[in-house]
């Protein structure tokens, strides 16, 4: 005869199957963040120079800044020429960056990209450039990727730029591992690397034209 398990040992036995899910998944951590002032790293000339000799943006171009945090590259996009939405997880820097950029061709929106429903206005293939700044160590890399395969255009580009974990002092956002970004360019039709520091500790990936295959994870 099997020995039941007592009411508070099996709540205790379902607790621990449950991966618990990370601070950073919850709005109102990244509300605090940017609530102190936090820092993150600036968008400089020399990245700025990079990113235009890779992704070749061009007037009339769409473009969405994933985690768009103060809003300063969506900003630039539609300065540039590009119809652009940035989108961030914290409602209070999202109410930031509108409130510091005005721009006809520019709008900013709330949105939770690992667990809500993908904006109406995010049709397949509507999206020329799809900016991922920072913020691929703290989305569900699996949706992400194949939803941004599915808004792209057929020449359309990814631009990655992350701190390389093995790379980084032992913080709290030490970024995405060497593996994976080495992986990111299965199924595209052209990926170019480049470091945006001397010791590489911070790295851009530009990922064109998405390809018909499997998404690594």
């Amino acid at each position: 005869m099997t020995t039941p398990i007592p009411r508070t040992e099996q709540g205790a036995a379902r607790d621990a199957a449950v991966t618990p899910v990370p601070p950073t998944h919850h709005p109102g951590y990244w509300d605090d963040v940017f609530a102190k002032g936090t820092q993150f790293r600036p968008v400089s000339e020399d990245e700025l120079g990079w990113f235009r000799a890779h992704t070749r943006p061009a007037t009339g171009m769409t473009a969405i800044d994933v985690g768009c945090g103060r809003g300063d590259l969506a900003h630039t996009l539609a300065e540039w020429g590009l119809h652009t939405t940035g989108y961030d997880f914290s409602p209070l820097v999202v109410k930031e960056a509108a409130e510091t950029y005005s721009h006809p061709r520019l709008r900013y929106r709330e949105h939770d990209f690992n667990a809500g429903a993908i904006p109406n206005d995010l049709a397949p293939e509507s999206v020329d450039i799809v900016v991922c700044r920072l913020v691929l160590a703290f989305l569900d890399r699996a949706r992400f990727l194949t939803d941004v395969r599915r808004w792209l255009r057929p020449d359309g580009v990814l631009y990655v730029m992350t701190p390389v974990y093995e790379k980084q002092p032992e913080t709290a956002h030490r970024g995405v591992r060497e593996e994976v970004i080495a992986g990111l360019g299965d199924g595209w039709a052209e990926t170019t690397r480049y470091d945006l520091c001397d010791d590489g500790c911070v790295t851009a990936v530009v990922l064109r034209g998405p390809q018909d295959c499997c998404v690594p994870t």
